[in-house]
């Protein structure tokens, strides 16, 4: 599919085409309808780009041809049954650490059946779930007893450095006692300033220096 292609809004796009192996979506696609690829039992290989945002319920029920799959750090939520009876499924990750993941056992996995015992149905699921520890992809498996297998801690934004507030008019020159001289002194008064600047205060020069001829 064509960069800028869209899906029709009713979804269903390839459903049940058992015969499609593989897809290549369109770089700028933000969602994946719901049952888009639904019974496409052939699918084998796709990747999902970075603009995905959301996986629409039943995206991709019933694949039993795909083995893995990786759910980019962009795809903000995945809807209930996106990956409902997927047998062949080894190996899913889900690199965004607060994604929301539909909460029901069938979101993912591979097969069920009639537990007689307790007169309801038994969700399977043989392959992993891969995401950063402390995710909600590592909280929807053990909630549901999938395995799980972390791929790193949990990213966080980088520290942006603080920048040091400029030192007041005339002090550029680092004579900031205005005694004609640079010195050890002057080098104590601009840490002095930078210090209480940090606190809250804009002490001037003449105030930190004691010397009424230092810079304004």
């Amino acid at each position: 599919m064509e960069d800028g292609a869209k899906f029709t809004e009713e979804g269903q796009f390839f459903r049940q085409c058992v015969n499609l192996n593989s897809v290549r979506l369109p770089a700028d696609l933000t969602e994946i309808p719901h049952y888009c690829f639904s019974g496409c039992t052939g699918l084998s290989n796709i990747s999902i780009p970075d603009s995905v945002t959301y996986i629409s319920d039943n995206a991709f029920s019933g694949c039993t041809g795909l083995t893995e799959i990786n759910i980019p750090s962009s795809v903000r939520k995945i809807s209930h049954s996106a990956f409902a009876e997927c047998a062949n499924l080894k190996s899913i990750t889900i690199e965004n650490p607060n994604c929301e993941i539909a909460d029901r056992v069938s979101t993912i996995y591979g097969s069920y059946d009639y537990d007689t015992s307790v007169g309801n149905y038994r969700y399977n699921f043989d392959g992993t779930i891969y995401g950063y520890a402390g995710s909600t992809a590592e909280a929807y498996a053990k909630k549901y007893g999938w395995k799980f297998a972390v791929i790193g801690s949990t990213p966080t934004e980088p520290d942006v450095p603080q920048t040091p507030p400029l030192a007041p008019a005339g002090s550029y020159y680092g004579d900031v006692d205005g005694d004609g001289k640079i010195t050890a002194a002057d080098a104590q008064n601009v840490l002095m300033y930078y210090v209480d600047s940090f606190t809250g205060k804009t002490p001037s020069w003449k105030e930190i220096t004691g010397n009424a001829n230092a810079p304004s």
